[in-house]
């Protein structure tokens, strides 16, 4: 029974040190990716600043009179939507 085991075995342990080798490749390329994308981050008072940027083009767009923002269509998209609610 172990000597039919063998050949198993000796495939099993290839295949955990090929394996084991793209996992160490892509731990390090993932490494590379978040360090990068920390590198390249906006500094936070911008980042605030662009916010009320933004919401200062709704709060001048909103139409007092008929409702809604600007022309046509009057309503926001949801994702602009969402972003004056929690702002």
């Amino acid at each position: 029974m172990i000597v039919s085991i063998c050949p198993y075995a000796r495939r099993l342990q290839e295949a955990v040190a090929v394996l084991k080798g793209e996992v160490e490749n892509t731990e390090g390329v993932l490494k590379g990716k978040v360090s990068k994308a920390d590198s390249e981050m906006l500094p936070v008072d911008f980042a605030f600043q662009l916010l009320d940027t933004a919401f200062a083009f709704y709060q001048h767009s909103f139409d007092e009179k008929y409702g809604g923002f600007g022309n046509a269509p009057k309503f926001p998209t949801p994702h602009n939507l969402l972003f004056m609610m929690q702002y």
